[in-house]
């Protein structure tokens, strides 16, 4: 599969999940030999406490869970804005993964997240790494930007592969400024 088209996304109190391929790999899934050579743009804008407005953007998946993506490559720019109260996620492939696994991917597209809020998280290849099988034989070469509004530097967090990680990162390497 591919995508050429670009993505944008801007909702109000809800989560978006954003991807150039698809929005959320959700259980079981496989992405494999895929890319995406287009701008992925997500944003929102939390106006309740009580919901989730969360912005997930990945060149090949917004979000994931207990999924796969192998031998996929991004080349358009990531963006994750939160105006609202909570965090924002972005990646070069996925702008989260919990549990599964991501393997021989590459990103060459700049990723940016900026938040209102307490956290953003900025990958190359994950915004956050919570995988089970963890991210191997990856890498990128994209600028990864994070930063906030007003001047709230609180919990930023960019890596060249992973902006937070609690899972195995093996033989992948970075060649851009974090």
């Amino acid at each position: 599969c591919y995508n050429t088209g670009r993505i944008y996304s801007k909702v109000e109190s809800v989560q978006i999940n954003s991807g150039g391929i698809v929005g959320c790999a959700f259980y079981n899934v496989t992405i494999k030999n895929s890319y995406n050579t287009s701008d992925v743009y997500t944003e929102t804008k939390l106006t309740n406490e009580e919901t989730y407005a969360t912005p997930y953007s990945g060149g090949i998946a917004g979000y994931m869970f207990g999924s796969n993506i192998t031998m996929c490559y991004n080349r358009g720019n990531i963006q994750s804005i939160s105006l609202g109260l909570d965090d924002a996620y972005a990646g070069g492939i996925t702008g989260s993964i919990l549990g599964g696994r991501i393997s021989k991917c590459y990103n060459e597209g700049d990723v940016l997240t900026k938040t209102a809020s307490t956290f953003a998280y900025a990958g190359g290849i994950a915004g956050d790494n919570y995988s089970d099988e963890g991210i191997s034989n990856c890498f990128n070469i994209g600028v990864i930007t994070v930063s906030a509004y007003n001047g709230y530097d609180r919990f930023l967090m960019a890596g060249g592969i992973v902006g937070e990680n609690v899972s195995e990162i093996i033989n992948c390497y970075n060649a851009e400024v974090v």
